[in-house]
């Protein structure tokens, strides 16, 4: 969940909280996309991204008026959504001999 400096505001509704959906778990989000893109937060992949994925769902408009400080914070957010948890990378093998 990010909390943005400046909501996002749509006729009489205003957003100031914006998560990234159950949707960011297909590979089809990713869909004519690089991850090497998104990993270093390039800002049309990121928008591309972040549209198909965020709740409430953003409009790629939306994301690119956006307050920068918000919208680095909704990048850094997506990019640690795809680092692998401690719990999930493998572990080191030791390779060493005694």
């Amino acid at each position: 969940m990010v909390k943005l400096t400046v909501p996002v505001v749509r006729g009489d509704v205003s957003y100031s909280e914006i998560k990234i959906g159950p949707l960011a778990n297909q590979a089809g989000s990713l869909r004519g996309l690089s991850l090497l893109a998104l990993y270093n937060m390039n800002c049309d992949a990121m928008v591309t991204w972040l549209a198909r994925v965020t709740e409430p769902k953003l409009k790629e408009a939306e994301m690119y008026a956006m307050n920068v400080a918000d919208f680095t914070a909704l990048s850094s957010a997506a990019v640690n959504f795809f680092a692998p948890s401690g719990s999930n990378a493998p572990a080191p093998e030791n390779t060493a001999e005694p």
